[in-house]
């Protein structure tokens, strides 16, 4: 059973370090995974820099028939996104957790 499906937006906040360049192929490298990676889980799902919050803003879709396996599918996703992120000295320095969750029920 499908389920409901929930419309998320995920945003990874960068540090202050990291250049408007360097988010931008940073968002191209997540924006990769979620398509290849996360398809099944989040079809559609997508990746964008906003430059203006230095943040990368991960935008999809999921069905889940509870909350639980909704947060569970948020999670991979988001796993798959920050995995996307090459390991670099230190790579706590890239990125911080995510700065800001929002599930809402689709209508």
């Amino acid at each position: 059973m499908p389920g409901e499906e929930f419309t998320v937006r995920v945003r990874i906040l960068a540090t202050d370090d990291v250049s408007d360049e360097f988010l931008e192929e940073l968002t191209i490298l997540v924006e990769d995974a979620i398509s290849e990676d996360a398809a099944e889980i989040a079809p559609g799902g997508s990746a964008s820099a906003n430059f203006e919050t230095h943040t990368i803003e991960l935008d999809f879709t999921v069905a889940a028939a509870s909350p639980e396996e909704m947060h569970q599918k948020v999670g991979e996703v988001v796993r798959i996104a920050l995995a996307a992120v090459p390991e670099r000295e230190p790579q706590s320095v890239m990125f911080a957790d995510s700065a800001t969750s929002s599930v809402l029920a689709a209508a």
